[in-house]
């Protein structure tokens, strides 16, 4: 993942835009298998034999171009300054897809009217699901869209009679016109998720780091068990986070009575949201015994009760 600092949002958001869209590479090498095999089913015949197949291994071509791509993409370090670069990468990769579907509008284009009506519902599908796997860059759907769906629109209106002349000309606009309307609702609504996620993951940062650098120690704790420690929780208990995390909190208590006492503030006070304050004695791993000024509340809005306790040592002057 980019690194979580605050104030980076904005760029850590840039980068896992390009991470996702990076992440669409194997579902749309498959729509690709899916659909060479489609075009192979329904226009296969001996006069379209000779362009169908370099037509077919043309397109698996562009498709292991951009396997090779994803795969040298997962191999690198992404970073705020690359993060163009392969973005632009996976553009032209698009672009070069886009290309060889747009062939079947111009050479392969063929002369049955029924073919003709699969080549354009084939073309409008593959626009289509080029806005979703696009859905994170512009510039890709664009370098995509243009070269899929041009050539097949315009054979479209230039084959209707003069008199569906204008009208096929006013369907062909409103295409477009849904096709970059649908891409930019995906494109606003993957960003949107993005920049969230990256501000979400730059809080949690920023948390923890406050989390691990407090003076008092802090254990999260359900069902007497601690599930998260600071590390100066286990410097005051003389204990790894390990064994902090695998030991109930009250056996860490000297007293038997503390213990209770413990353990009614968890099961009462704390269930009703009320803050629970003592000085008890504990038991460092060592052996040793301190007082501790423990204070622990309920979670907001936690329906399985976990509690939170602040645990510092108090100098008494000896141990």
């Amino acid at each position: 993942m980019a690194d979580n600092s605050p104030g980076d949002t904005a760029a850590n958001a840039h980068i896992e835009r390009i991470r996702a869209l990076f992440d669409t590479t194997p579902s749309s090498l498959m729509a690709i298998v899916v659909g060479v095999t489609l075009v192979f089913l329904l226009l296969w015949s001996p006069v379209n034999a000779p362009l169908l197949k370099p037509w077919a291994a043309l397109m698996m071509s562009t498709a292991a171009l951009r396997g090779c791509l994803w795969l040298l993409f997962r191999a690198s370090h992404l970073d705020l300054n690359s993060a163009r670069r392969w973005e632009w990468g996976y553009a032209l990769a698009m672009c070069t897809t886009g290309i060889t579907w747009g062939l079947l509008s111009g050479p392969l284009y063929p002369t049955d009217p029924v073919e003709q009506v699969f080549i354009l519902v084939l073309t409008i599908i593959t626009a289509f699901s080029g806005a979703i796997y696009a859905a994170a860059s512009r510039l890709a759907f664009v370098l995509f869209a243009i070269p899929t769906v041009v050539p097949s629109l315009l054979q479209y209106v230039l084959s209707q009679a003069e008199i569906y002349f204008m009208p096929g000309i006013i369907a062909t606009a409103g295409c477009i016109i849904v096709l970059m309307n649908v891409h930019h609702a995906l494109y606003r609504f993957a960003n949107k998720q993005l920049r969230h996620s990256a501000e979400t993951e730059a809080l949690l940062a920023e948390q923890e780091a406050i989390f691990q650098t407090v003076t008092a120690g802090i254990a999260i704790v359900r069902n007497g068990i601690a599930i998260k420690c600071n590390t100066r929780l286990g410097e005051i208990l003389g204990r790894s986070l390990k064994d902090i995390q695998s030991i109930a909190m009250t056996e860490m208590l000297v007293s038997a009575d503390d213990a209770d006492t413990l353990r009614a503030a968890a099961q009462a006070t704390l269930m009703d949201g009320k803050p629970f304050h003592a000085q008890l004695r504990m038991r460092r791993g060592n052996g040793s015994e301190f007082y501790a000024d423990i204070s622990g509340r309920r979670r907001s809005n936690d329906h399985r009760g976990d509690v939170t306790w602040l645990i510092s040592e108090i100098d008494t002057g000896k141990d």
